[in-house]
């Protein structure tokens, strides 16, 4: 048996040795303390931030609260939902809500939907009134510009603008020495010069506006009158002819029932012809006292050359395969004539 003493016999300093060789391990771990000491030190920085981060931040809640008056609104808390296609589908999201991501499977589309027009057609009733001294050039035709007037051999210009009326134009040919008259009760005005003495430099108009015919050494103008004009609005009842509305003559084609129907429209065809004819197909057509026309659970797949999806206003709903039109009416304008005074 052999028996070893290390470094007794050999002479060898082995305590050195082990005091080293435990240094250099210290040395590792003094290192990562270090280290660790950092990390700590960041850690805790870190959570100072955050504390100052949420104590801001519940206060800017306040703030942003009290600004739109709900106490319990929390701006940073809302969450948003969006849809790929907002004509499809639209979507909200509380504040609980986690974040995902949905699919929409759409097995079938709506139907019975409508849509709308806001066409209708037009009617136009003048009255006519006597013009008065007070009543404005223009408002009888007579544009603005300049004339000339020829006054014992000289001619004579006198400016005529769009404010001035048959009094004033009265005045301005008394200043430069021409009598002048106007008769309220008949409309008729007068003026005391030859024949031809007015020249239109600017194009006014004013012998044809104010019917000016050389008379015996004079101008004597017809009647004058003025035109005013007043619009009604009627709604459109079955009397009221499709080409009054807009749609011309032909053949459209109407899908109802499972089922291609074809409706011929002519230009004595009225609304309640065109209604009747519907309904002899068993088509549901409703016409209301607004003059709203719906058709129900029908399409007019063409149209042919009458142009009714336009002269009714109907757009089919890609959803339905009913269509309802706007308040179909027509306008009735009347236009007064008054003898000018």
């Amino acid at each position: 048996m052999t028996i070893s003493f290390s470094g007794l016999a050999s002479g060898l300093d082995t305590s050195s040795w082990v005091e080293s060789l435990v240094a250099l391990k210290q040395a590792k771990i003094d290192t990562l303390e270090e280290e660790k000491e950092t990390v700590l030190l960041s850690k805790e920085t870190l959570d100072n931030i955050k504390s100052f981060f949420n104590s801001f931040r519940s206060v800017i809640e306040k703030v942003t609260d009290a600004q739109f008056g709900i106490a319990s609104m929390d701006l940073f808390a809302q969450n948003l939902a969006t849809s790929a296609n907002l004509d499809v589908l639209t979507a909200t999201a509380t504040t609980e809500a986690e974040e995902a991501t949905y699919n929409v499977l759409v097995d079938q589309l709506a139907t019975n939907s409508a849509a709308n027009s806001n066409y209708c057609y037009l009617t136009t009733i003048v009255q006519t009134t006597t013009a008065t001294s007070d009543s404005k050039l223009i408002n009888v035709g007579v544009k603005a510009g300049k004339i000339g007037v020829t006054v014992n051999g000289i001619e004579r210009g006198i400016e005529i603008t769009e404010n001035d009326t048959i009094q004033t134009f009265i005045d301005k040919l008394k200043e430069i020495g021409v009598e002048a008259s106007y008769n309220e009760k008949t409309g008729v005005f007068s003026i005391d010069i030859d024949a031809g003495a007015i020249n239109d430099i600017d194009g006014t108009g004013i012998v044809d506006a104010l019917h000016l015919q050389g008379v015996n050494e004079g101008y004597t103008s017809n009647s004058l009158n003025t035109s005013k004009t007043d619009t009604i609005y009627s709604a459109a009842t079955v009397d009221t002819l499709m080409s009054e509305l807009g749609a011309k003559e032909g053949v459209i084609t109407i899908h109802a029932n499972d089922a291609d129907y074809q409706v011929t429209l002519t230009s004595t065809t009225t609304l309640g012809d065109f209604i009747a004819d519907l309904k002899s197909h068993n088509i549901d057509v409703t016409l209301d006292s607004t003059g709203i026309l719906t058709i129900t659970d029908a399409k007019i797949t063409d149209e042919g050359t009458t142009d009714i999806l336009d002269a009714l206003g109907l757009d089919l709903d890609i959803y339905s395969n009913t269509q309802v039109s706007g308040d179909l009416s027509h306008k009735a304008t009347i236009t007064q004539t008054t003898t000018a005074t």
